[in-house]
Protein backbone atom coordinates (compact mmCIF):
# COMPACT_ATOMS: atom_id res chain seq x y z
CA UNK A 1 0.00 0.00 0.00
CA UNK A 2 2.98 2.42 0.97
CA UNK A 3 4.52 1.77 -2.42
CA UNK A 4 0.76 2.47 -4.49
CA UNK A 5 0.47 5.91 -2.54
CA UNK A 6 3.84 6.76 -3.21
CA UNK A 7 3.25 6.16 -6.96
CA UNK A 8 -0.06 7.99 -6.73
CA UNK A 9 1.40 11.14 -4.84
CA UNK A 10 4.20 11.08 -7.09
CA UNK A 11 2.71 10.85 -10.10
CA UNK A 12 -0.59 12.63 -9.98
CA UNK A 13 -0.28 16.32 -10.74
CA UNK A 14 -2.75 19.46 -11.33
CA UNK A 15 -2.04 18.79 -15.17
CA UNK A 16 -2.18 15.44 -15.29
CA UNK A 17 -4.38 13.97 -12.61
CA UNK A 18 -5.24 10.64 -11.10
CA UNK A 19 -8.56 9.30 -10.15
CA UNK A 20 -8.65 6.26 -7.90
CA UNK A 21 -12.03 4.51 -8.75
CA UNK A 22 -13.20 1.07 -7.45
CA UNK A 23 -14.28 -1.62 -10.08
CA UNK A 24 -15.72 -3.95 -7.47
CA UNK A 25 -19.11 -2.97 -8.99
CA UNK A 26 -19.10 -2.69 -13.11
CA UNK A 27 -22.16 0.04 -12.87
CA UNK A 28 -20.60 1.69 -9.89
CA UNK A 29 -17.06 1.66 -11.94
CA UNK A 30 -19.10 3.89 -14.83
CA UNK A 31 -21.01 5.84 -12.90
CA UNK A 32 -17.71 7.38 -11.49
CA UNK A 33 -16.07 7.51 -14.50
CA UNK A 34 -18.39 9.14 -16.31
CA UNK A 35 -19.01 11.90 -12.94
CA UNK A 36 -15.49 12.47 -13.29
CA UNK A 37 -15.44 12.58 -17.34
CA UNK A 38 -18.49 15.22 -17.39
CA UNK A 39 -17.00 17.17 -14.41
CA UNK A 40 -13.81 17.84 -16.32
CA UNK A 41 -15.44 19.02 -19.42
CA UNK A 42 -17.81 21.17 -17.62
CA UNK A 43 -14.25 22.85 -16.30
CA UNK A 44 -12.79 22.85 -19.48
CA UNK A 45 -15.44 24.45 -20.90
CA UNK A 46 -14.80 23.24 -24.91
CA UNK A 47 -15.64 25.51 -27.51
CA UNK A 48 -16.00 24.68 -31.36
CA UNK A 49 -13.04 25.79 -33.25
CA UNK A 50 -13.86 29.68 -34.95
CA UNK A 51 -13.36 29.27 -38.36
CA UNK A 52 -12.07 32.26 -40.79
CA UNK A 53 -14.71 33.38 -43.44
CA UNK A 54 -11.65 33.00 -46.12
CA UNK A 55 -11.67 29.58 -45.32
CA UNK A 56 -15.18 28.55 -45.68
CA UNK A 57 -16.06 28.21 -49.12
CA UNK A 58 -13.13 25.60 -49.31
CA UNK A 59 -14.25 23.93 -46.59
CA UNK A 60 -17.91 23.75 -47.94
CA UNK A 61 -15.99 22.55 -51.21
CA UNK A 62 -14.12 19.58 -49.17
CA UNK A 63 -17.96 18.96 -47.66
CA UNK A 64 -19.84 18.38 -51.35
CA UNK A 65 -16.95 16.27 -52.46
CA UNK A 66 -17.03 14.24 -49.48
CA UNK A 67 -21.12 14.02 -50.00
CA UNK A 68 -20.25 13.08 -53.99
CA UNK A 69 -18.09 9.89 -52.19
CA UNK A 70 -21.11 8.51 -50.78
CA UNK A 71 -23.42 8.45 -53.43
Amino acid sequence: MKAFDDVFDNTSTPWAPWYIIPADRRWFTRLALAAVIGEKLKEMDPKFPKMAEKDRPKMLEARAALMAEGK
